[in-house]
């Protein structure tokens, strides 16, 4: 049997195209589909005894989420549920966002956060037939915290250079899919063939920023013929139907469906095969978001957070705001946390929904849910709510809750995401084994 990627890489073209039962040609056993991974970060953590299920069996079975999880219920049997996660090597609002999922610390004065993130780390290794090797996504920051760079970074390609993330809907459907098969293939010939010519000569960094310009190049080649592929516009018309449409020119006002659309883009990027690799920041990482969409909410979400002060006069707040009781303020906080896991149980039913090999895209992706503060107010470090999603290719056997004597780095969730992508490494961070999730 021919693989998928010898194929193409016979034929001369270096796309990872969706797979497909016609793509199996020959006798054998079809080609495994891919693992995908997705990491989602919401800031200003929970509030304490909000996230940990409220029946668990004996042998960890997950019998019942919380009142605050509620929306993940109809996914239970999708979760992972983790317990005593730290992050030993930074935290707070600063520090913690930058770390999130790199191996080190930040460093304030040298803006420098430890190390190229894992989602960098995974792209570079299994990312490179992809149109995207990792597709980097952020709501744009609203309040005092906004310009920050810490607060707005979490995938570095090394460390101290942030990777750009996208915010306009629109704008990443034009990059994925909106590629003109117009584009004059001599052109990039000609581009190709003159840096080629300029690399005679070059001192080492000179021919790595060459190297960046060739790979842009085949970038342009590769997004062409993935847009002008018939697998592709087959895939695009199947998610049209399932409501995963073209985005709208602008971005839309109501929060809600604003990050429904995001999430809507990683599950058709993944699905079509623009990508295997996903992140999104739900907010930056002190975000001071006025979150009255909420029924029932005023204030901003890092104020409420701090669910301890009912004077309105927490740290970034307006002064103005004023709750009636702590626990008048704490329910607020609930329920703003409890309407962005909705968001994401949205995004598990879309990835549930959507059909891949002999199960659901949900099956082949894990997807890393949670924050980097336990408790808002206390910013606690210690028993991070974090959850896994997804059986990851049969690497994660969820419906549990994974429970540990002892503390759990961080880094080992991350050590075995890049295990069940395929990709080896001796140790990220301080952990030299992965967490085992089977």
């Amino acid at each position: 049997m021919i693989g998928r990627r010898e194929f193409l890489r016979g034929a001369g073209a270096s796309i990872a195209l969706p797979l497909l039962p016609s793509l199996a040609w020959g006798r054998g056993t079809p080609e495994a589909p891919p693992v995908r991974a997705v990491w989602l970060y919401f800031p200003n953590g929970v509030a304490e005894g909000s996230w940990h299920p409220r029946r668990v069996a004996r042998d960890g079975r997950l019998l019942q989420l919380n009142k605050a999880l509620f929306p993940l219920e109809r996914h239970r049997e999708d979760l992972l549920m983790l317990e005593k996660v730290y992050m030993p090597a930074g935290n707070g609002h600063g520090a913690g966002t930058a770390t999130w999922l790199t191996p080190g610390e930040w460093d304030e004065q040298g803006l420098d956060a430890g190390g190229a993130s894992v989602d960098q780390l995974a792209a570079r290794a299994v990312g490179g037939d992809s149109i995207v090797p990792a597709l980097t996504l952020s709501s744009p920051g609203e309040g005092f915290f906004s310009t920050s760079l810490s607060r707005n970074s979490m995938s570095w390609s090394a460390a101290g250079r942030p990777v750009f993330r996208e915010t306009d809907p629109r704008a990443v459907f034009q990059r994925l899919f909106g590629a003109s098969p117009e584009t004059d293939a001599s052109l990039l010939d000609a581009l190709r063939a003159q840096a080629n010519t300029l690399r005679k000569g070059l001192g080492r960094d000179d021919q790595h920023k060459l190297d960046e310009y060739l790979e842009a190049i085949r970038g342009v080649e590769r997004r062409i013929a993935f847009a002008s592929d018939a697998a592709t516009a087959r895939k695009l018309d199947r998610a049209r139907e399932l409501g995963l449409g073209h985005p709208p020119a602008a971005i839309p006002e109501d929060h809600g469906a604003y990050l429904d659309l995001l999430y809507d883009l990683i599950a058709l990027a993944l699905w079509s095969g623009a990508t295997n690799l996903a992140s999104l920041m739900i907010d930056h990482g002190q975000s001071n978001r006025y979150c009255t969409f909420v029924p029932g909410v005023k204030g901003t979400w890092h104020a409420l957070s701090h669910w301890r002060d009912f004077d309105g006069r927490t740290e970034d707040d307006d002064g103005i705001t004023r709750w009636s009781s702590r626990s008048a303020k704490r329910e607020m906080y609930d329920r703003v946390v409890t309407w962005h896991h909705a968001r994401f149980a949205r995004f598990l039913d879309r990835l549930a929904a959507l059909p891949e090999g002999e199960g659901r895209l949900l099956d082949q992706t894990i997807v890393v849910y949670g924050s980097n503060i336990a408790d808002g107010h206390e910013h606690e470090e210690e028993d991070l709510p974090i959850l896994v999603a997804g059986g990851g290719g049969g690497a994660v056997r969820t419906g549990r809750q994974l429970r540990s004597r002892r503390r759990v780095d961080f880094s080992k969730v991350h050590l075995a995401t890049l295990e069940a992508l395929g990709v080896e490494r001796d140790r990220f961070g301080r952990a030299r084994t992965g967490l085992d999730w089977s």
